[in-house]
């Protein structure tokens, strides 16, 4: 069984166990400060060093993927950014390790790490606290659009890749169409683990490229 979540427009102007991270994805440690975590509170802004984001061949070859798709339909390459696959990488293991509650979709976070919490309405009511995620986290400076693919058994790029590509809402954002066409992608993150994919497209360049 295949389960998608997307943010499908861009609004106006602007678009479980107990597990915790004490530890980034190659098990360094995250450079944090400890607050209360809620759609209702803020915390501050831990940064975490991009190093630890490079990707691995599963990564590398949906990136494949989706660049010749983009190339396909005449669509420029977009530059792999270590902020925004650090972003990914660490949304994929927090939902691997930390069940969605319902009525949330896959855009949200738990409160489990050095992160403000989001429990993802279907009214997108929180949309901007996803969109801050890479502000959040890293030292990328822009918004953050995320597409996530989950299966039940485990997730691989090509099925990934095929899922997105069927799916209109999701084939928009990877090929700049519908609500998606005046964005500019110049910036993508990619981040696969147990059940989940997701990849993470900036508006801005990273510097960290």
């Amino acid at each position: 069984m295949n389960m998608l979540a997307i943010l499908p427009a861009i609004l106006a102007a602007s678009l479980t166990s107990c597990a915790t991270y004490n530890t980034a994805p190659d098990g360094q440690s995250f450079v944090s400060s400890t607050a209360s975590q809620s759609n209702n509170s803020r915390v501050a802004s831990p940064i975490i060093s991009s190093s630890i984001a490079e990707l691995s061949d599963e990564e590398k070859e949906l990136y494949h993927f989706i660049m010749k798709y983009r190339k396909d339909n005449g669509l420029p390459e977009i530059p792999m950014s270590k902020s925004l696959s650090l972003v990914a990488k660490l949304h994929v293991r927090d939902l691997e390790q930390n069940a969605v509650p319902a009525p949330y979709n896959f855009h949200s976070w738990s409160k489990n790490g050095p992160w403000q919490s989001v429990n993802y309405t279907p009214d997108h009511r929180y949309a901007k606290l996803m969109w801050n995620k890479p502000r959040e986290l890293t030292k990328y400076k822009g918004n953050g659009f995320e597409i996530v693919y989950m299966n039940s058994g485990s997730a691989t790029s090509r099925d990934a890749f095929s899922i997105w590509k069927a799916s209109k809402l999701h084939n928009a954002v990877i090929t700049n169409d519908q609500d998606w066409k005046r964005m500019q992608w110049k910036a993508i993150g990619l981040g696969i683990h147990g059940r989940y994919a997701a990849v993470w497209f900036g508006d801005e360049n990273d510097p960290d490229t």
